[in-house]
């Protein structure tokens, strides 16, 4: 056999499609009279050694770890964008973190596939124990409906979507907002709208004390929770919703900065809201609304949706699951909005009168030209508190008409003025005054029960100071007074719950039998 024959078969060989060589080699050992394993090693011998593939060594671990760092640190989460392997390997190259030409973009990927680096984290998720044990409160604004005027009111209209922010009418400067409260056991829920410029704390201690209040027959959540959870806005930063929060004796647990999955059991209700509930205002475009409408409107969905399925049990409703384990309640107190308020000092004019937010508010004679500490509460009530302790309530001040004159009532301070014009010239010397008393205000604790301001207006804060003031009122001194009478005072005044107004008359009435 010749080798052009063997050379012409490597050659037939080579050319042949798959699966069709070995019947080749069979019909041409046949036609040469040979077998088919010494025809093989003949073209074995024809193509000569076999080139041996060169082995890769493999790349250590330290170079996929090192440019998975970079991509991770120039990477934006958010928006779902990664740096380019490459791009991710000529950094870790430039920088000297590995080799010029230690791996390619595709063995690099396969590899950070399969050592778990991109391995996704298991998700821990939380549940309050019981009903009532944790709530939720969040903001957000309204995505399709906005506030226009109409004939002198604010009504409710269809804000349809495809336009910017820039672009929509804004005829009022106040917009559409909605608060909502999430059990966190249960998941039920309930949503109230507000009319507001922004996200204010007193429209959140409102919608709260609505929340938590049994009045409303439309919401089945009702009671005081033992945890309050919301993010860092007004509400939390403002006197008024910690003093809310503390006179209630509900704790405040504060939520981690930019972590959005600590709020998702109240943000993810908004998008639902949205889409079950704004949406189906868009097949009514021209309809006009009013605040209580809206929210009427609104109560009937959150009734509806708190009867689908629980997320961990799927046989219950939510509002089963809260009625099964919510236990005692805790009901809200009458007076509530007394338990938010925010002190401040203000400076008492010679007409009497106090300024807070720009309306003037008029205080007791007794405080003119005094700095003194007012409390005002979410219901728009004022208080103040003299520096002995004593805490009068403040109305709003009116100005005399014009033409009207009236004779001022007289102060004690007046006769002691007619005196002194009668005086004979006195040497004057210096003695050191003694501090005026002053009596701390009690502290606060986590009883539902409220002690405000508002509650100690027109009393004395003790019999002590009551007294004292007696005695100046009618001129005559605590000394003067026998045992039995001045015990019998005492009683009378303790009697009238230390009102200032009974000490006034019983001291008018000691100085007319003097």
């Amino acid at each position: 056999m010749s080798n052009l024959a063997i050379h012409n078969l490597v050659c037939e060989l080579d050319a042949a499609k798959h699966g069709t060589k070995r019947a080749i080699v069979q019909r041409a050992a046949r036609a040469l009279g040979l077998s088919t394993g010494q025809l093989y090693r003949k073209i074995r011998a024809e193509r000569g050694p076999r080139i041996t593939r060169r082995r890769v060594p493999r790349v250590p671990e330290s170079t996929v770890r090192a440019i998975e760092a970079i991509r991770a640190k120039c990477s934006d989460p958010a928006n779902n964008r990664a740096l380019p392997a490459d791009q991710a390997i000529a950094m870790a190259e430039k920088a000297g973190l590995i080799e010029a030409g230690a791996i390619s973009p595709g063995h690099f990927h396969r590899r950070a596939n399969t050592s778990g680096l991109r391995r996704t984290r298991r998700v821990v998720r939380y549940q309050a124990r019981y009903s009532n044990e944790l709530h939720h409160v969040d903001a957000s604004g309204a995505e399709y409906l906005r506030v226009v005027p109409r004939k002198g009111e604010l009504l409710i209209a269809v804000d349809p979507p495809g336009r910017s922010w820039k672009n929509r009418p804004r005829d009022v400067k106040e917009r559409l907002w909605l608060y909502g409260v999430v059990d966190d056991h249960s998941r039920l829920h309930a949503i109230r709208y507000v009319m507001a410029a922004g996200e204010t704390s007193i429209d959140t201690v409102n919608v709260l004390a609505w929340a938590w209040s049994a009045d409303d027959p439309m919401k089945t959540l009702s009671g005081l929770p033992d945890q309050l959870c919301c993010d860092n806005g007004p509400f939390i930063h403002s006197q008024e919703g910690q003093q809310f929060l503390t006179s209630l004796g509900v704790e405040h647990v504060p939520r981690a900065p930019g972590n959005s999955r600590a709020g998702g059991k109240v943000e993810r209700p908004w998008r639902t809201t949205w889409n079950r509930f704004e949406l189906q205002f868009l097949g009514m475009p021209d309809r006009l609304m009013t605040m209580d409408e809206l929210n009427a409107e609104v109560a009937t969905y959150c009734a509806r949706e708190d009867q689908r399925a629980h997320p961990w049990e799927p046989a219950e409703t939510r509002t089963s699951v809260y009625l099964r384990d919510r236990g005692e309640i805790r009901l809200l107190p009458d007076g509530y909005l007394r338990a938010s308020f925010r002190p401040a000092w203000r400076n008492v004019d010679v007409d009497g009168t106090v300024r807070w937010d720009n309306v003037f508010y008029l205080a007791p004679d007794e405080l003119i030209g005094q700095r003194v500490r007012v409390y005002r509460s979410a219901d728009g009530r004022l208080a103040c508190a003299a520096p002995d302790g004593r805490i009068w309530a403040m109305d709003p001040f009116e100005p005399h008409p014009a033409g009207e004159y009236h004779t001022p009532k007289p102060q004690p301070g007046d006769a002691v003025a007619a005196m002194a014009d009668e005086l004979p010239p006195i040497a004057s010397t210096y003695t050191d005054a003694e501090p005026p008393p002053t009596i701390a205000m009690p502290a606060r604790g986590n009883e539902v029960a409220l002690d405000t301001p508002f509650d100690r207006a027109g009393r004395f804060p003790n019999v002590e100071e009551a007294l004292v003031y007696l005695a100046q009122r009618s001129g005559r001194p605590l000394a003067a007074f026998e045992h039995d009478h001045l015990r019998r005072i005492e009683a009378l005044i303790v009697e009238h719950e230390l009102a200032s107004t009974y000490v006034d008359e019983l001291a008018d009435k000691v100085r007319d039998l003097a």
